[in-house]
């Protein structure tokens, strides 16, 4: 699986977990190899006014960057306090919100990791899923699933999903909609937050130089 590939691949890479990102309560299913080496976190919590990340970071550092941020659909509505929660987007139609992440440059593949907490009712209603629209001139080999479900005490949920784009592209939107319903009406679905891991794989000649430049880098200390 190409997931677990990528943890293997880039814990030699890296050579040791970096400190992650602090994230939300809501935060439940981080992925393994977040803030190893070209990765990207991203969360949304909607508690401010513009639509950046409130809390995002990337691995180096020193790559630069731009900030990942969300669009929203006219026909969503904003809601201070809905339920339990607060600062929850509505959305009502089949796409609401838009999500874009930055990339590393190159690559052979990217694997990400969505996280996204909304209201459901009884019968398990609405389905949130995301869709991917990638950038770039390539013909671009795009799968993603569902991962699992954490149910919360408040009613709320977070559903977990997966994604995989090869080759690894300049950047990509992350859309969010909700099943179609009778008649072609749409549930609406109440977001409360999401959170996007992604890493870039680099190329296997990358990976070459790497490790060349990592060996002689050791003799080097060792004369």
């Amino acid at each position: 699986m190409k997931l677990d590939k990528t943890t293997i691949l880039m814990g030699v890479i890296g050579c040791m977990l970096m400190l992650a990102p602090l994230a939300s309560a809501d935060d439940v299913a981080p992925p393994q190899w977040r803030g190893v080496d070209r990765t990207v976190f991203a969360e949304w919590t909607f508690d401010r006014p513009d639509t950046d990340a409130d809390n995002w970071s990337s691995h180096p550092g020193e790559v630069e960057m731009e900030t990942p941020y969300y669009e929203v659909d006219e026909s969503s509505v904003f809601h201070e306090t809905y339920g339990t929660r607060q600062n929850v987007w509505e959305i009502n139609d089949d796409f609401g919100l838009d999500f874009y992440m930055p990339n590393f440059p190159d690559g052979e593949y990217k694997d990400g990791w969505i996280q996204i907490t909304y209201l459901v009712d009884e019968d398990y209603l609405p389905i949130v899923d995301p869709d991917l629209y990638v950038e770039g001139e390539h013909e671009y080999d795009v799968d993603w699933d569902h991962s699992g479900t954490v149910y919360h005490e408040d009613g709320w949920i977070t559903d977990t999903f997966w994604f995989y784009i090869e080759p690894n592209p300049e950047g990509e939107w992350i859309g969010l909609y909700v099943d179609e319903g009778e008649e072609g009406s749409f549930y609406p679905a109440y977001i409360d937050q999401v959170i996007i891991d992604t890493i870039c794989v680099p190329e296997p000649a990358t990976l070459s130089l790497l490790a060349v430049a990592g060996v002689a880098v050791i003799r080097r200390r060792r004369k």
